[in-house]
């Protein structure tokens, strides 16, 4: 080469470092020597690096010759020699490589050098990745100081990890396990779409089904109150990060299903669980609740025809501008308030171990019996139960029966720790809500009138209340605002609804809770702007369209299901003696057909089919528990 004498000076440095030494010179080197050779080449690392004048002329390995021109670097022998491990080096190796003559000796655990531009054909892939020259990381910082970051950032990442939910926990760390496979494995390569088989489908759900693993009930816990987890919950505790959604959704419906059944099994003995669940109960709950629609019906009507009503006006005399104003007292004209608390006997805190209808069928029987309600369970399983009467003395006697049977009717039988209070009530101060002097208009007016009429017809039918009743009061001689009047006060009397607030309650007492004793409006004046009036139309006719009263359904003698299990009862029941004699197993008797051993054990053992529908409605009264999603929860009573 006729180059600089420079580049000749660099050639030849270079040949006498690349020289490859003998196979008994090796083995015959001491120990020191090649401390003495590591203590050169690091020396000679450490020349390259700066930028000395006597460097520019010495071969580095990572970096080409800077006082040779570019095209003459592939002429420059390694001064590796064999030993050379760089996949793709671009300089000379007169003696060839040791990875060059055995491939195996290539490394494949990614911390092989490669210039990370390309890879030799046959070769294995070059994990080496060279960092961007970026101006954030020219401007590094110490070696100590990203050390120090690395473990702050640690730090804080731990902290924020402990108030992330488990699952996510959970989630995270797999995707790093997934990561940190996917870097040792090398670069992932694209695989082809396959069509997945039935059998693989069925495997993939057994597999997700079992992702969802079966962890120890709250309810099952000794010392813990049964406890129904929420979806959130359910997933945190119940379910893997690899679940998918549509077992874990189907999963927490099973899930509810059971706890809803153990539910059950808990109450089933209660009265509460009885008059909310039993088909029975609510068949006696709805004629019920018709037979006090059509007492109340009669009696406002004997008091129109007396005359009660003549006085009656729902419109003030002078505008107020309060939400609220003053009555003339209970059953007084002209508003006409009602004060449910008069006459009025309640039992606050009802143990749940006993029925409403124990006490109904106790308190029937006494004089002034008018009413009687009850609230929804609370919390503990208690309820209030109201008991109308016509005057407070006759309240009073019916406390004093109370006292002697409060054995029966006030004990909680050990389920729970509540005692029940038995007290007669106080009259209280009347107030009426105002309406605004839009709703006294004479288009409103006119109206009113049509809607009032529209639901005191829908509400009468619901009731099953005589024909004849409506129409007599309907057809009431007077003026638009005064039968207007009068149709709102029979809503709110005989059927518990107040007509400008849209609501119906189960009795007077709810009705009084949420609507008032009475409803007034205000003297009209002009201009009016509509604007209470059209919520008001639309919640009326909401109530129109959305309002039923269903009667409950309740097994007979003749249903399908009834004969289809008694049936089965019967044969059990019946003994072949022989091929034309057959014998009942309660009684003994002797027939000559199966089929008269069932006629005669439906006849004369009625018991047996009072227990095949007995049963059969504590399937309905366990379906409607489970269906319910509001249904009350036992943690309040007592452990077993």
């Amino acid at each position: 080469m006729s180059d600089s004498p420079a580049s000749a000076d660099v050639v030849e440095k270079v040949e006498q470092d690349t020289a490859v030494p003998d196979e008994t010179s090796v083995e015959s080197e001491d120990v020191s020597e090649k401390d003495d050779e590591k203590s050169e080449s690091k020396e000679s690392a450490k020349q390259s690096r700066s930028p000395s004048a006597a460097s520019l002329g010495k071969c580095s390995r990572s970096r080409s010759p800077l006082a040779v021109p570019k095209n003459k670097k592939r002429e420059i022998i390694c001064w590796h020699g064999r030993a050379c491990s760089r996949v793709d080096c671009w300089f000379k190796h007169p003696d060839g490589r040791e990875i060059d003559d055995n491939p195996m000796l290539r490394k494949r655990d990614g911390k092989g050098k490669s210039s990370g531009k390309g890879q030799p054909q046959g070769g294995p892939p070059c994990s080496f990745r060279r960092r961007p020259r970026s101006p954030s990381r020219r401007s590094r910082r110490s070696r100590r100081g990203r050390r120090h970051h690395r473990r702050s950032r640690r730090s804080s990442s731990s902290r924020a990890q402990r108030w992330q939910s488990p699952l996510r926990r959970r989630r995270r760390s797999r995707s790093r396990s997934a990561r940190s496979a996917s870097k040792t494995e090398g670069p992932r390569r694209r695989e082809t779409p396959e069509v997945e088989s039935k059998d693989a489908k069925t495997t993939d759900a057994k597999s997700l089904k079992e992702n969802v693993k079966a962890v120890k009930d709250p309810a099952t816990e000794i010392g813990a109150p049964p406890h129904r987890m929420d979806f959130r919950e359910f997933m945190l505790r119940q379910c893997d990060a690899g679940a998918c959604p549509e077992t874990c959704v189907a999963a927490f419906k099973t899930y509810c299903q059971e706890f809803a059944q153990r539910e059950f099994d808990r109450l089933k003995n209660t009265g509460l669980c009885l008059d909310l669940y039993h088909p029975v109960s609510q068949l006696r709950s709805y004629e019920w609740r018709q037979s006090m629609a059509q007492q109340r019906a009669q009696s406002f009507l004997a008091e129109l025809r007396e005359g009660k009503y003549k006085d009656l006006s729902l419109r003030l005399a002078q505008p107020n501008g309060e939400a609220t104003c003053p009555v003339a007292g209970h059953q007084q004209a002209p508003e006409f308030a009602f004060d449910a608390n008069i006459g009025t006997l309640m039992i606050s805190g009802l143990p749940c171990a006993v029925s409403v209808w124990e006490v109904v069928e106790a308190l029937q029987d006494s004089g002034g019996f008018a009413e009687a309600a009850w609230s929804a369970p609370s919390a503990d399983l208690s309820r209030t139960f109201y008991v109308g009467f016509s005057c407070p003395q006759e309240a009073k006697e019916a406390l004093l029966v109370i006292a002697n049977k409060a054995d029966t009717l006030l004990s909680n039988k050990g389920l729970t720790n509540g005692v029940a209070k038995v007290s007669i009530q106080d009259p209280m101060e009347l107030s009426a809500l105002v309406l605004p002097a839009e709703m006294s208009s004479p288009e409103r007016l006119a109206k009113d009138l049509s809607l009032s009429a529209e639901v005191i017809q829908l509400l009468d039918k619901v009731h099953e209340i005589r024909q004849d009743f409506t129409a007599e009061l309907l057809h009431f001689q007077g003026s638009a605002e005064q039968k207007l009047d009068l149709q709102v006060i029979y809503l709110r009397r005989v059927h518990n609804f107040c007509f400008y607030a849209g609501k119906w309650g189960e009795n007077q007492w709810t009705l009084r809770d949420s609507c008032g004793a009475a409803v007034v409006r205000e003297p009209y004046y002009e201009p009016v702007q509509e604007i209470w009036a059209k919520g008001h139309e639309k919640r009326i006719k909401e109530f129109l369209s959305t309002t039923s009263l269903i009667r409950p359904a309740v097994l007979g003698h003749a249903d399908p299901k009834v004969r289809v299990r008694f049936d089965q009862v019967c044969r059990e029941k019946t003994v072949a003696v022989t091929e034309q004699k057959f014998q009942c197993k309660d009684c003994g008797k002797f027939f000559k057909g199966p089929e008269y051993v069932g006629k005669h054990l439906f006849r004369m053992h009625t018991e047996i089919m009072q227990a095949v529908r007995e049963e059969l409605h504590q399937m309905m009264a366990r379906e409607a528990f489970v269906a319910d999603p509001s249904h009350p929860l036992s943690c309040t009573l007592n452990k077993d």
